[in-house]
């Protein structure tokens, strides 16, 4: 009651009931609604006394006042606890922004903004693994430019550059898009086909060719060339299956030194256990 009493005596009525909400919580585990419950029925009760004997007990326009105050400042400080929720709840949303933008420069290559290796091969192990326990293909496609090194020597490592992503740009547009594309190193560039067999290969190494054969890239200010690779492609999941994705990764690998080994510019399809040179393979070569 003291408490009470002190809130009329205040230069600042407000924050002396902000320090009787606070005793009342400390001292009788009361809550902010239920003390200013209890003011309500007290400034009632104090109007009907007065009425009752025709004396004045109290200032009602100070309690209205102060209650109205109090009020006011409860939904000033619920507006600001919403405000704040809002900003930490924005605050999260760009820290994960930000992080997602992060985790995913970390798995793209700096030059081409291909699937860097790292990520490559984390894809590949989950990717045949789902491929293995489903019982669906996988393919992987193995792409080397043709005479690269000769383009670096020529023209320079800036032209070799561009033509590295003028390429990666071209395996992009010719893949669909749950394949995964991604830099190995160099000059050479994997395309991974969940799910995609011998069929799905074929139809995106034929694009893939076509596109490299007719599109023209700038080699110097006044030359402009075409880039060829060759392609190798090993599927498991069609007629044979592999025992590890890196096994199938070595089986593409094979079968491009095979297509280098035929002239370059050109697919073979590992079809079998390969000879490292590539001559006494039974391997299948398409154009």
């Amino acid at each position: 009651s003291g408490q009470l009493v002190d809130i009329s005596h205040s230069e600042d009525p407000l924050q002396a009931y902000e320090r009787v909400v606070q005793r009342a919580g400390e001292w009788l585990d009361m809550e902010r609604d239920a003390l200013q419950s209890i003011l309500e029925e007290m400034d009632d009760d104090l109007r009907e006394a007065g009425a009752l004997f025709n004396i004045e007990l109290a200032d009602f326009n100070l309690v209205d006042g102060l209650l109205d105050q109090a009020k006011e400042a409860l939904m000033v400080r619920n507006l600001q606890t919403i405000q704040h929720v809002t900003d930490l709840q924005d605050n999260q949303n760009k820290l994960e922004s930000t992080t997602r933008e992060l985790e995913e420069q970390s798995r793209r290559d700096s030059l081409t903004g291909l699937y860097n290796r790292a990520h490559l091969d984390e894809m590949t192990v989950r990717e045949f693994e789902l491929a293995r326990n489903n019982t669906w293909p996988i393919t992987v496609i193995f792409v080397d430019l043709d005479h690269f090194k000769s383009i670096n020597d020529t023209y320079g490592h800036q032209v070799g550059d561009d033509v590295l992503k003028a390429v990666s740009r071209i395996l992009q547009e010719n893949t669909r898009d749950g394949d995964v594309v991604a830099r190995f190193g160099g000059e050479e560039f994997i395309i991974l086909l969940p799910g995609g067999g011998l069929v799905s290969a074929r139809a995106v190494t034929s694009r893939i060719l076509n596109a490299l054969r007719t599109t023209p890239l700038r080699l110097s200010p006044a030359k402009t060339g075409v880039v060829t690779a060759s392609l190798g492609v090993a599927v498991h999941g069609d007629k044979m299956n592999f025992s590890s994705c890196d096994d199938l990764i070595r089986a593409a690998d094979s079968a491009v030194y095979a297509a280098k080994h035929k002239g370059r510019n050109c697919v073979v399809e590992y079809d079998g256990v390969m000879d490292v040179t590539g001559e006494s393979s039974p391997l299948a070569a398409t154009d």
